[in-house]
């Protein structure tokens, strides 16, 4: 498939929602968490994906994560590893354990693929709560949380691995990270597709995507995602250089 098949909105249109309506998740609303998640992806399939899902013992599990390449391939990277995570957080017990074994279970998969599988991903796996308290490991784009108590947007800074890679142990880059949301608190997950879409004289939305979370993030989850995507689509003229994916978290 060459890239002006891939990028014909008209004839993949009807055939991307179906998949997006099978794959993705429905976005948690209850009675701790609110979700508005967004995904456009910028050829006909794409590697971005994202994740939500409650295990046995009633906690919450979010993952958010950007495939290597910009086509079928990636696509179907992506979705093996939504449907590892899926396996996963029901076993293990730590982000960090659950991205440490799906990169084990990609590593043997190599081992015995009739062909090489170069797919990789960054790939950033929370785990909640019902009070607020999150872990999180992998290597993905920072997290920002708006503080709803003190009208400010604070950095998470992301640590980990990216997934389907060999790397060597690096103890100051492979720990955990830990926050708390506040009730009120919006939490804004975020693919680099987000930050990295230009307008027509080549600028990057960038420090925008920080004004805009600083300064219009009060009010329902879906609205305030769907306000950040119409500012992007002005900012870009409707031209997507990449995929973007948000998924905004509110605790109620």
């Amino acid at each position: 498939m060459d890239d002006k098949e891939n990028r014909n909105p008209e004839m993949f249109a009807n055939l991307n929602d179906e998949i997006k309506g099978l794959i993705f998740p429905r976005d948690i609303k209850d009675e701790n968490y609110e979700v508005a998640s967004r995904i456009r992806h910028a050829y006909s399939l794409g590697g971005d994906l994202y994740s939500q899902l409650i295990d046995k013992n009633g906690n919450y599990w979010f993952a958010i994560g950007d495939a290597s390449g910009h086509d079928l391939n990636s696509h179907l990277f992506s979705m093996m590893l939504m449907v590892q995570l899926s396996y996963y957080i029901n076993l293990l017990e730590t982000p960090r354990e659950v991205s440490n074994a799906i990169n084990h279970y990609l590593q043997q998969k190599r081992k015995s693929a009739a062909s090489d599988i170069t797919s990789y991903a960054s790939l950033a796996i929370l785990k909640a709560d019902q009070e607020g308290n999150f872990t999180h490991y992998g290597q993905h784009p920072n997290f920002i949380l708006f503080q709803s108590e003190e009208k400010k947007a604070e950095i998470i800074v992301t640590s980990g691995r990216f997934i389907g890679l060999e790397m060597e142990e690096n103890r100051l880059n492979d720990l955990e990270g830990h926050f708390r949301m506040k009730k009120g608190d919006k939490l804004y997950l975020f693919t680099d597709g987000i930050f990295e879409q230009r307008n027509e004289e080549g600028k990057y939305f960038g420090y925008s995507l920080y004004q805009f979370i600083s300064h219009h993030s009060e009010g329902i989850v879906e609205n305030v995602a769907d306000r950040l995507f119409q500012e992007l689509d002005t900012f870009s003229g409707n031209k997507l250089d990449d995929d973007m994916t948000l998924m905004l978290i509110s605790r109620k």
